[in-house]
């Protein structure tokens, strides 16, 4: 599968409804982690939030470089999808380095976690999408949602319900095996209630107001030494 491919479909997906592009990116996820890892032009990573440079510096990636992995950085609007283990041939894996404490509840050598992708869905990333068009068609730009490991907090809030932090994946990890990604600081605060937009829909709504199944992640461990 060629980045031309990818972009145009992934494009086409933004355009038929508000959750297309991370529902393509989601089916399609193993090939393009994998043409990613075999690519072997110029390729970068890009991270861009809602300022008036945003354009200028995709452009520039773009004319830099051969392929550019654009992530959008997340804001209270997103879309969030739970990609089902069932997707991985071997399993999940994560690895974390022992010494940082995440509040990982691990019971009999699994993680009670979920893993997510997470896509910006708000007028800025509408608006970006919309004018790098011809860039995603050429296969020069392709637009991924950032991975993270969904983690229940231990404390409920004060309403009763379950409060869930975001864990950044670093997105060199494979397809298979997520590392935490420790040079980051997490997504936006440490800390990260899921703000519902006004526009979700009932069903997707109500994911958030009851208790999501865990998928269980098998944990690995890594020393602490930098």
């Amino acid at each position: 599968m060629n980045f031309k491919q990818i972009g145009r479909e992934l494009l086409t997906g933004s355009r038929r409804r508000d959750d297309g592009l991370i529902t393509a990116y989601e089916k399609r996820f193993r090939e393009i982690s994998e043409s990613v890892q075999q690519f072997s032009g110029l390729k970068s990573r890009l991270m861009v939030t809602d300022n008036r440079d945003a354009l200028d510096l995709i452009r520039f990636s773009a004319f830099a470089n051969d392929l550019t992995r654009l992530y959008l950085e997340p804001s209270n609007e997103m879309k969030i999808r739970l990609p089902p283990l069932s997707g991985f041939e071997d399993g999940l894996k994560l690895t974390f380095r022992t010494d940082n404490n995440y509040n990982l509840q691990i019971i009999d050598g699994r993680i009670q976690a979920s893993p997510a992708f997470v896509l910006r869905s708000d007028a800025f990333a509408k608006r970006t999408i919309n004018a790098i068009a011809p860039l995603m068609m050429h296969g020069k730009v392709i637009v991924e949602p950032v991975r993270g490991i969904l983690i229940p907090d231990r404390l409920p809030t004060p309403d009763g319900k379950t409060q869930w932090n975001m864990l950044t994946v670093d997105e060199n990890s494979p397809f298979n095996e997520w590392t935490l990604d420790e040079s980051r600081k997490p997504l936006a605060e440490a800390s990260i209630p899921l703000v519902q937009s006004a526009n979700l829909k009932v069903g997707e709504r109500k994911l958030y107001e009851v208790s999501i199944p865990f998928d269980r992640v098998p944990a690995r461990g890594v020393g602490g030494g930098r």
